[in-house]
């Protein structure tokens, strides 16, 4: 499944930053986590690696007790 509800068009995928952060907090890259500006290709590439840790092992690559412990814990990376 696909949500393309916050999806936005940016001239490189790989170059263009955002200031928009938004997505599943377990699939953060360490840049949104840190509510930075990030490039979007690059955090969608970290979310399909935190997907496969998932298929591969059975568990999250990170776990938090609450929100911002997962930034925290993220955010190390």
């Amino acid at each position: 499944m696909i949500d393309f509800g916050f999806a936005t068009k940016v001239p490189n995928a790989y170059e263009s930053k955002l200031k928009c952060p938004c997505g599943t907090p377990i699939y953060l890259s360490p840049e949104l986590a840190m509510k930075k500006e990030y490039i979007g290709g690059a955090a969608d590439t970290w979310a399909l690696g935190v997907i496969l840790y998932l298929l591969l092992t059975g568990k999250m690559p990170f776990f938090g007790g609450f929100e911002d412990d997962l930034y925290r814990k993220i955010s190390r990376v």
